[in-house]
């Protein structure tokens, strides 16, 4: 049996997303954006063998602007929430299932879709940009924690950030080496902010 490719889910993906105002299917995951400050997607990380891992990830334009500053990097994930499976009896079993025909496909893509949104309703349903950044669940684990990490110092809450950087908020695995540079920037936001009010 030809396994399924997620070139050839692609159709289905935007198919849904035209059932879903401000929704679009673009470079293999679904995104919406925030207001004008903000994306929210439904990340399928779709592996090879036609399956996913997919989560809710969030962006954030500032953030992606701090991060371009201090890394040269501009898609910065900075909170992720993953889908889990149905029968999820713990919070890493994310919503993974083989599937081998297009109508596989479609339920199991419109079901991780549809968990996702619950997802976003339950925990990103701000369309401020302060109340988004203060209340979006929190990741402090590798990439995401530096995400996490940076969106403090776009609060203007450099005390936390500088924990972070510090190592006095611990993490599970070591943090990303990309805080040591934040560690270093801390001083000169904080001036910036003084002189300024904003660290950009």
């Amino acid at each position: 049996m030809k396994l399924l490719t997620k070139k050839d889910v692609s159709p289905i993906c935007k198919n849904i997303t035209d059932e879903f105002e401000g929704w679009s299917y673009t470079n293999s995951t679904f995104k919406k954006d925030i207001e004008n400050h903000s994306t929210i997607y439904i990340n399928p990380l779709w592996a090879m063998q036609l399956s996913a891992q997919p989560t809710v990830v969030l962006t954030n334009k500032k953030v992606n602007r701090l991060s371009k500053i201090l890394f040269n990097e501009t898609n910065c994930w900075i909170s992720l929430k993953d889908i889990l499976a149905p029968n999820a009896t713990l919070p890493t079993h994310t919503y993974q299932k083989l599937v081998y025909t297009l109508q596989e496909a479609e339920d199991y893509i419109r079901d991780f879709f549809t968990r996702g949104l619950v997802i976003i309703d339950n925990y990103y349903n701000y369309l401020d940009e302060s109340e988004l950044l203060d209340n979006m669940p929190i990741d402090l684990e590798g990439n995401v924690g530096v995400g996490y990490c940076l969106s403090r110092i776009i609060r203007h809450d450099f005390e936390t950030a500088r924990k972070y950087a510090n190592d006095e908020i611990k993490t599970i695995q070591p943090k990303h080496p990309w805080v040591e540079q934040i560690k270093s920037s801390l001083p000169i936001f904080e001036e910036k902010y003084q002189k300024t009010g904003s660290v950009l």
